[in-house]
């Protein structure tokens, strides 16, 4: 529920409030551009996706995973021989299996990108130096035990919110859209290593289940990974 009253000043320098809502809206700029190049990139393709299950070697940066092809919507991403920053996989939800020929249902699939990066920055990262300065003490109770930060009238975030475990340090934390009108989606990120980040996408009724979602993308990443 929305606060009735309005907040208290804050005593924030308004030089300072304008250079972090300057830097929401180039992080919210930098996120469209992260989810939607994805999805560009495989349009603009052809639909290339094979059903065939044989596991690839695949390199991402430093590290090596071994991938069902049917994994990998993108046929020039499954060549063992090509060492990419940046591997793009899908998967159903929940069985988190491959595609298996038709038209992938839309309301299951999850998008899931490995990066190869010690640049990125996750949500987690961002959550105190930017989400919560902005939001002041203004969190609330959202889905499934988490807490909300309510993103909208923020410059550059349109009607976004931030879902996190708040009881947990680097615990899960996601930033969903909450479109009028259409499916709404969720985006959620890790560092797995170092200079390794999982982004995943997701139907946002998938918050339900949060916990055990989260839990089995992980683990199907880490059984997948060769070192």
């Amino acid at each position: 529920m929305l606060p009735t009253a309005l907040p208290r000043p804050t005593g924030c320098n308004p030089l300072h409030f304008l250079a972090m809502t300057g830097l929401l809206a180039l992080l919210a700029a930098a996120y469209i551009v992260h989810v939607a190049s994805g999805w560009i990139a495989l349009a603009s393709a052809g639909d290339t996706r094979t059903s065939s299950p044989y596991p690839l070697a695949l390199q991402v940066g430093e590290h090596r995973f071994l991938v069902p092809a049917n994994m990998v919507p993108r046929a020039e991403q499954r060549n063992p021989d090509l060492q990419q920053d940046r591997l793009v996989l899908e998967m159903t939800w929940p069985a988190l299996a491959g595609y298996a020929g038709g038209t992938p249902d839309a309301e299951t699939l999850i998008t899931l990108d490995l990066i190869a990066s010690r640049q990125v920055e996750t949500l987690g990262e961002r959550l105190d130096s930017v989400y919560r300065r902005l939001a002041g003490a203004h969190e609330f109770r959202g889905p499934a035990g988490l807490s909300l930060i309510d993103m909208s009238g923020r410059a550059g975030a349109g009607n976004d919110v931030i879902v996190f475990e708040a009881s947990e340090r680097d615990g899960f934390i996601a930033r969903c859209q909450t479109p009028e009108q259409g499916v709404a989606r969720c985006f959620r990120d890790f560092r797995l290593a170092p200079d390794l980040v999982v982004s995943y996408r997701f139907q946002r009724s998938a918050l339900a289940n949060w916990g055990r979602m989260d839990r089995r993308i992980i683990d199907r990443i880490s059984a997948m990974r060769l070192d």
